[in-house]
Order: C-alpha cells, then structure tokens, then sequence
C-alpha cells in the first residue's frame, strides 16, 4: 500500500509592510531629525547618529521620504561627529573653544530647519554635510 501526502505548503514569504499614515510619515520624519539632538545631549554628542539609523532601518520599507530624512539625518551626525572631534583636536591650539560653540549653534539651527521641513512633507538637504549613506 502506498500512501499520499498532500502536496506541500508554499515556502513563506514575508508580507508587504503597509504604507504609513500621514501623521506616522510626518512624526518619523520630525523624530529622525529632533531626536539625535536629545540622544546627543544625553551621551554627550556620542550616540547621536543611533536614532537616524535605527529609523532609517525600521521605516525604509514603509516610506521612501522617512527613509530620505533619517539618512540625510544620519549622514548629518556622522559629519557632525568628525566636526566636533576635529573642533576638539584644535583646542590645543585654543581655536577649538570657538569652534566647538560655533559648530553646536549651527548644528542646532540646521536641525531645527530639517525637523520642521519633515512636519511639513518636504524635503531637506543639510548643507555643509557629507553624504556617507547614500
């Protein structure tokens, strides 16, 4: 006697992640640009690139514009980072007590205009900023 087996289940594959809300869409967006400046103040500037990469990892799939801020964020805090090591470095020869300042306000001014350039769905180049992550 022989037996059958029902034919096999097809292999699973993941479904497509649904699209995002508007409001979802605008609070990432805000969130990638806003919150590398609390994790920045929290760990005193070193994880500020974290939070982009995590959203940048999480809503990639869901949205093409929250993927565009957060790694336009990211690239931002990976610039950021070098400016305020090499800022850091001159303060031996005393011009880093002005740059550090310097490029803080600037830093801030700039995140503030790409957060609210998120809230409002448009787009946001950082100047001055070198694109890592492309």
């Amino acid at each position: 006697m022989t037996t059958t087996y029902p034919p096999q289940p097809p292999y699973y594959t993941s479904p497509t992640p649904p699209p995002m809300s508007q409001q979802s869409t605008q609070q990432a967006a805000l969130w990638s640009h806003l919150d590398p400046l609390l994790a920045s103040f929290a760990s005193a500037g070193g994880l500020g690139w974290v939070v982009p990469l995590v959203i940048w990892m999480t809503f990639r799939d869901r949205s093409a514009f929250v993927a565009e801020h957060a790694k336009e964020s990211l690239n931002f805090q990976i610039t950021l980072t070098i400016a305020m090591a090499a800022s850091a470095l001159l303060v031996t020869v005393l011009i880093g007590f002005l740059l550090i300042p310097a490029v803080a306000i600037v830093a801030l001014i700039f995140m503030v205009q790409a957060s609210l350039a998120g809230y409002r769905l448009q787009g946001y180049r950082y100047p001055l900023c070198f694109r890592f992550i492309k």
